[in-house]
């Protein structure tokens, strides 16, 4: 079990690495075409993109192939009825939200200060048609199968359509002199079309799986005959669907409410460039997504395999594999906060052209952190029974949010919203770990742990810092766009090296542990052959 949670894994996580790196290149050039009051246009809809992005790629996906596992692999009927019920389900909430966003865009953008965002949310708002698709189709194989390759291929496949359809459309928007809605509105075309690529590929991958067990199946779907509608099932489905978006949208629930309070509140007490200013701030959220990707891929491994190992046999086998997770998490998602943080200068000059808005950055990157905790602890304690606890804590931290933004934003400006940002967010991740830790008795670090932590991560600063002053002489501190590119992304590799170098040499996880994981897995056995060879 634990070589399927991190064997799915770590297939999500390259296949989200690659669908961030396809996101960066269509980012710059896009930011670049549109400028920072088109990227403010895009940023306003993304909300509402991600909410699809979420409900047809993590949460029902994840949801469903929680309710898919507990039945056994041959209970075909079990998942069967959960496959009907579930398209019927998602299928009606997802009109649902189809038909309030395209009938409703001019009040919503009244609402958002900026009734010019009206085309864009109705062009956006089709995506929604094509979520049942995907959120089905997912959870089927990440369920029911343990299979993360398919949901792997279609999100790749998915985002290279959609930077395609996006820079095509922003380059003929160029050369046109369009303006900065209609590249929100292209851009919003773009990846309302791009989700056609990944119901390609998952249609590929089930029909495939159909044709092979077709022979074995002819005589059970006789006996099985047809599937009932099961109205309770459908409003768990619902209720619990609903918990785990309301939780993987924590970092969107974030930027929904600067969508809704920051350009206002900069307008309000007389900040100039509101709109400038918020396309600024906004910069910071596509590195942050990358946390993002990673936290859903360890959910999406781990919280079929929880619900499983619960049904079948509670205990230690459960409680080792939620303490490794949350450490790994933990562990890295400091390194990763830390050093983006010490190279958010570079960073910002390096995609962004200028270093506008780089104290910002810097205080956004802590909430690499903070997301890379939420997602997995929530999907943790949403496997288990605690539906709405991670839901609760969010709501609590979005309240937060808002009173810090009032208080901060006109002092401070988009920094503000930052430290905001941030507060709130590790409020929601501390809350979090802590229910985590009480639900199922468990201990993270030990005293020796965290010295050993703190060693790594001081290591690796002082790393960063001393190579950053090296480039400075070398280079005379000439500033431009190429040298903070060679900084950081050599610091990148420097810092990253030496805190990963020193967590094995200080041994901090132990050989049992590193067992989890099928690289490291293989690599031990191989090893053991190679001395028993000798």
């Amino acid at each position: 079990m634990n070589h399927h949670i991190w064997r799915g894994a770590l297939i999500l996580s390259i296949a989200a690495m690659i669908v961030k790196v396809l996101s960066a290149v269509y980012r710059l050039p896009y930011q670049n075409l549109a400028g920072d009051v088109g990227f403010y246009v895009y940023q306003q809809i993304y909300p509402f993109y991600s909410l699809a992005v979420v409900m047809g790629g993590t949460s029902f996906p994840v949801l469903i192939s929680k309710l898919m596992a507990e039945h056994s692999a041959d209970n075909s009927k079990g998942q069967r009825q959960v496959f009907v019920n579930a398209s019927m389900a998602v299928g009606g909430l997802s009109f649902l939200i189809f038909i309030i966003l395209f009938g409703g865009a001019e009040f919503i953008a009244r609402v958002m200060a900026d009734p010019l965002l009206a085309a864009p949310i109705r062009t956006i708002s089709f995506i929604y048609l094509f979520v049942p698709f995907l959120a089905v189709l997912r959870g089927y194989f990440q369920g029911s199968l343990y299979n993360m390759t398919p949901t792997a291929a279609s999100q790749v496949g998915e985002q290279a359509l959609r930077v395609g359809l996006i820079l095509g459309l922003s380059f003929i928007l160029f050369y046109r002199s369009g303006t900065p809605y209609q590249f929100g509105t292209a851009a919003a075309f773009g990846s309302m079309i791009a989700p056609i690529a990944s119901i390609s590929i998952l249609c590929f991958f089930f029909f495939r799986r159909k044709n092979k067990i077709k022979v074995k199946q002819t005589h059970s779907s006789k006996r099985f005959g047809h599937v009932k509608v099961d109205v309770p099932f459908i409003k768990r489905l619902l209720k619990e669907g609903i918990a785990f978006t309301l939780t993987s949208l924590t970092l969107i629930s974030f930027q929904f409410i600067d969508s809704l309070t920051l350009v206002p509140l900069l307008k309000h007490f007389h900040w100039g460039h509101a709109k400038v200013l918020e396309g600024v701030y906004d910069r910071s959220f596509p590195l942050i997504q990358i946390g993002v990707t990673v936290a859903g891929a360890l959910t999406a491994s781990i919280v079929p395999a929880v619900a499983k190992i619960r049904e079948e046999s509670p205990g230690d086998d459960l409680i080792d594999q939620i303490k490794f997770s949350l450490r790994v998490c933990i562990i890295f998602g400091l390194a990763a906060a830390l050093g983006l943080a010490l190279i958010s200068g570079e960073t910002n000059h390096m995609l962004f052209e200028d270093t506008k808005g780089t104290l910002a950055m810097f205080y956004m990157s802590f909430n690499l952190l903070w997301i890379i905790i939420v997602v997995p602890s929530a999907g943790i304690l949403q496997g288990g029974k605690s539906i709405w606890q991670p839901v609760a804590y969010l709501l609590a931290a979005l309240v937060v949010k808002v009173c810090l933004n009032t208080v901060l934003v006109p002092r401070l400006g988009i920094t503000g919203s930052a430290v905001a940002t941030s507060l709130s967010m590790g409020l929601v991740a501390c809350l979090n770990l802590n229910q985590v830790k009480k639900v199922y008795r468990i201990s993270l670090f030990t005293l020796k742990d965290k010295w050993k932590l703190i060693l790594s991560l001081l290591v690796m600063t002082c790393s960063i810092i001393i190579w950053k002053m090296v480039f400075a002489v070398l280079h005379f501190d000439e500033v431009s766009r190429m040298n903070a590119a060679v900084v950081a992304l050599t610091s990148v590799f420097i810092g990253g090296g030496a805190f990963f170098m020193l967590i094995i040499k200080l041994n901090f996880f132990k050989d049992d542990e590193l067992r989890h994981l099928p690289i490291v897995e293989k690599w031990l056995n191989k090893s053991k052959k190679v001395r028993v060879k000798e």
